[in-house]
């Protein structure tokens, strides 16, 4: 377009571009709707609603499963790491917790292996004793060992501790009579006079003592029971 000499510069820029701009929404009005470029305000708008409310559904429909596929993913909070994935340190502790746990098994199991090896072993046969009977050897051992420790020494027994203990020497030691001899006229307890423990003393008639093993006569009486080692008691 040629420059008009009657027109100044700026009236003539001004009326070409209001002339070309009403060419351009000229050229936009006669394309078609689907291939406009220059769609604007409430028809961009419009179209974007209805794709966003066509596509809802498909949204929502996913959502679940992607909900799913997520907490999957997300370890628990109670989980605990796998071995391979602990570190160096978390194995180390769990190593010596096995450990210690190992250890306190095995104390507990010799502790009770020392229980029962200290407890005396019952006998299947009862074994009557003047007024009492006795259903096993650790019965009888617990009868006789609490007279030992709780009655006073160097005194004589009363009458039924006195027969109960005679019952024990005559049907349980080897050789009753030795201990016996001319008769026995009171039974004390007394301290060892080469031991360091004490025993039942048996005072005979003509004025003398002899001591006499408790043990070596149940043990006699309740095979079972275990046999009394070291400090000559085997021979009292």
């Amino acid at each position: 377009r040629t420059h008009p000499g009657t027109q100044s510069v700026y009236q003539f820029a001004y009326q070409y571009a209001i002339e070309l701009a009403d060419r351009r929404q000229q050229q936009s009005n006669d394309r078609p709707a689907k291939n406009c470029l220059w769609e604007t305000g409430p028809t961009m708008a419009s179209k974007q609603v209805e794709g966003d409310v066509k596509e809802a559904p498909a949204v929502a429909a996913a959502a679940p499963a992607a909900a799913a596929d997520a907490e999957a993913d997300q370890p628990s909070a109670g989980a605990k790491p796998s071995d391979a994935e602990a570190t160096p340190a978390a194995q180390s502790a769990s190593i010596t917790a096995d450990a210690d746990m190992a250890e306190a098994a095995e104390d507990a199991a010799d502790d009770a292996a020392e229980a029962d090896d200290a407890q005396p072993e019952s006998n299947a046969e009862p074994v009557t004793l003047a007024f009492r009977t006795f259903a096993s050897g650790a019965e009888c051992y617990d009868y006789f060992h609490g007279l030992l420790t709780k009655l006073s020494h160097e005194q004589d027994l009363n009458e039924y501790e006195f027969t109960m203990v005679m019952a024990l020497l005559r049907q349980g030691h080897p050789d009753p009579e030795s201990k016996i001899g001319a008769g026995v006229r009171a039974v004390q307890i007394r301290p060892h006079e080469k031991m360091d423990s004490v025993c039942f003393y048996v005072l005979r008639s003509d004025g003398s003592a002899e001591d006499f093993s408790y043990r070596k006569c149940i043990t006699r009486l309740f095979p079972d029971l275990p046999m009394p080692t070291g400090g000559g008691k085997e021979d009292r």
